[in-house]
Formats: structure tokens, C-alpha cells, sequence
């Protein structure tokens, strides 16, 4: 085997989270991207679609146990893609991976199992970061499919729930080129990059039906003639700005440098008091070289305390 060129290969795979509410089209958006596939199919439905993709479909197990356990999935992975040729890994859907230990937690800390209430989410948090490893390990295309939908919190108040907690969409990043979201508005039902690695966002509207040349047109919205600064956002360097807060402690999270949402907001505050800049930029600047010194040092010893996540 000799050694391949890295200038000359193709590093600009599709790594993305495919998001939306039940109905959208996430598994049959699925079946327009490159050939071969091979479907962990935990929903159980893939067979309803498959019909849509115009080349092969692999199944990773035919064993149901195995399309639920996260260190299976690894292991079945390590054990055939060397010597396999796939275009797309398709996981449909995370929800149905995460569900059952969501529910699990919940019915312990109903009972009282655990004193720590935070500490009691670590398997899912976990089944999140052997699922991200398992498909990015291979280098090859991936998507994950997991579930929103709106719902009425206790207060009354209209709320989007999801699979994944923000923390842990925040880690995904790390692996992540693109999040996108499936909807329908008054013009048709669309494909929309909320967020992606360049910095672009848009919408692709489904015109052919069945998401036919909707992946390509997605390409072309997040890599297409890409300018200096978009070029070196996808070679991961800082973003010129941040919308607010939040985003930038969702960056400091992606870069591996915090133990979680809360620690990397703790850091941000404590920055601002010490440091009193006068403006977003300066306070951006900041920021970037406080992460970036992190980065170089490693992950501080401290754990802070992870929201815990309320049941999809």
C-alpha cells in the first residue's frame, strides 16, 4: 500500500446531522446520497425507502440487539469497513439509540437510584461519543439522523425538544461539517444548513421530489467558491464573530478544550470581569486566544456540572 496524497484527496466528505420533526423526509433524503450504503437502520423502517436509492444498501448487522448498542456498532465497524467499499454511512435514527437510556435514567431518578441527578446522564453522553468516534473514524461519508419536535413545557411555554442535549450537538461539531434541517414552508419542503464548518447557512428546496440532486445542491451552498476567510473557517480557524454568547461557548466546546457547557461559560464570564473589553470584537478576540490557549494546554481538571437533558 502506498501513501496517498493528501493535496490530492477528496476531504471534503459529507459529515453531517440531519435534523427535523417526524414526517420530514429524513430517511428518504438519505437514499439521494453516495452509493454504497450502508444503513444502521435502529428505527427499524429503512426498508420502506430503500426502493429510492438507485445503487446497493448494506445492512450492518441483521441482528436487532446490535442496532442499539453503541459498542456493537463500533465494534462491527472496526471488524468490516478495512476491507469494505461504502459511500455513506446512514445512522436512522440516534433517537432510537438514545430513547431507551433516556427512559432508563428517568425511571431511576423517579425512584431515587441516584444521589448525583447530573452524574446519572453519563451513559447517554457516552452512547453520543462512541456513535460520533465509530462513524468518523472511517473517513468516509456519514449522517446522523436524530429527532426535534415543539412540545408545551410545564409552564406553558411553546419549546423545540430534542434527541441530543446542547451540550452534546456542541461535541458533535467536532466531527460535523454541516447540520441541517428538513421542514416545508409555503414555497415546498426544503433542506436547510443551519449550521456548517464554512460558516454558510441556506436553503435547498426539494423542486424534483424525493430529495433528487438535493445533496449536490447542498455541496455547492457550503463549499462552492469558498472566499479566504470561509477557506480558513473550514480549516478550523475561530469565527470572525459570534452571534451572541452561547456560540461562543458552543466553539469553546467543539474544541475539546471544556468539560462542558457550564464550564466553558463559567471561563467566558470570568474573562469578561477580568478583562472588561469595551466591545464584541475585543471580547471575540479574547475568547478566541483564551480557547486556543486551552487547546494548547488541555481540558482543565475541574468537572463543572452538565444540565441534565429532559426526555425528548
Amino acid at each position: 500500500m502506498s501513501f496517498v496524497n493528501l493535496r490530492n484527496a477528496n476531504t471534503r466528505r459529507r459529515a453531517w446531522a440531519l435534523i427535523g420533526e417526524a414526517g420530514t423526509g429524513k430517511s428518504t433524503f438519505t437514499t439521494q446520497l453516495r452509493d454504497p450504503l450502508l444503513v444502521i437502520d435502529a428505527d427499524g423502517r429503512y426498508q420502506e425507502v430503500e426502493h429510492h436509492h438507485r445503487g446497493a444498501v448494506l445492512a450492518i448487522s441483521d441482528r436487532p440487539a446490535d442496532l442499539h448498542d453503541p459498542l456493537r456498532i463500533a465494534e462491527i465497524l472496526d471488524e468490516n469497513m478495512p476491507n469494505a467499499e461504502v459511500g455513506t454511512i446512514v445512522l436512522d435514527s440516534m433517537t432510537a439509540i438514545l430513547s431507551p437510556i433516556v427512559t432508563r435514567i428517568l425511571e431511576e431518578l423517579e425512584r431515587g437510584c441516584h444521589k448525583n441527578r447530573s452524574a446519572a446522564w453519563k451513559p447517554k453522553a457516552t452512547a453520543v461519543r462512541l456513535i460520533q468516534d465509530a462513524l468518523n473514524k472511517w473517513k468516509t461519508d456519514f449522517v446522523i439522523i436524530y429527532h426535534e419536535q415543539e412540545r408545551v413545557d410545564a409552564k406553558g411555554r411553546q419549546e423545540v425538544a430534542k434527541t441530543v442535549s446542547d451540550l452534546e450537538e456542541a461535541r458533535l461539531l467536532r466531527s460535523l461539517n454541516a447540520r441541517i434541517r428538513l421542514g416545508q414552508d409555503a414555497s415546498g419542503r426544503y433542506a436547510e444548513v443551519i449550521w456548517s464548518r464554512t460558516g454558510r447557512t441556506g436553503k435547498v428546496y426539494d423542486g424534483q421530489g424525493m430529495w433528487q440532486g438535493v445533496p449536490e445542491k447542498l455541496d455547492e451552498l457550503i463549499w462552492g467558491n469558498l472566499s479566504q476567510a470561509e477557506e480558513a473557517l473550514a480549516e478550523g480557524a475561530a469565527p470572525a464573530a459570534f452571534a451572541d454568547p452561547q456560540a461562543a461557548w458552543d466553539w469553546g466546546v467543539s474544541q475539546g478544550c471544556f468539560k462542558g457547557i457550564e464550564h466553558a461559560r463559567n471561563a467566558y464570564e470570568k474573562l469578561k470581569a477580568e478583562r472588561s473589553p469595551q466591545n464584541a470584537g475585543q471580547m471575540r478576540d479574547l475568547w478566541v486566544a483564551e480557547v486556543q490557549r486551552r487547546t494548547n494546554d488541555g481540558p482543565e481538571a475541574e468537572l463543572a456540572t452538565e444540565p441534565v437533558m429532559a426526555e425528548p
